[in-house]
């Protein structure tokens, strides 16, 4: 049986929340004047706003998805997880 979409946005808003918090978090431990540590700081939150839902998607669940009880599976084969490459391609087209 498939989601309703109320639970899949109620996902992605636990999700968003979640990434939202962890932007603020980060920047503010990475506080600095050069512009070295800003391009640091730039640079974890891309790579963890491009990362947390394509490789927790296909290994396990996000964790808005583990509080909503969904889990994204194959069209085919519902028991089987999604590729990485999938993921990634759910997340763009998202």
């Amino acid at each position: 049986m498939y989601p309703t979409l109320q639970k899949r946005y109620l996902s992605s808003l636990i999700d968003g929340m979640l990434l939202l918090f962890a932007i603020v978090v980060g920047t503010i431990v990475y506080q600095g004047g050069n512009h070295t540590v800003h391009l640091m700081r730039v640079g974890v939150i891309v790579c963890f706003l491009f990362s947390y839902e394509p490789i927790l998607t296909s290994q396990l669940c996000t964790v808005g998805q583990r509080v909503i009880g969904i889990r994204v599976r194959r069209f085919k084969d519902r028991t089987r997880k999604i590729s990485i490459a999938r993921a990634y391609l759910r997340t763009v087209l998202k």
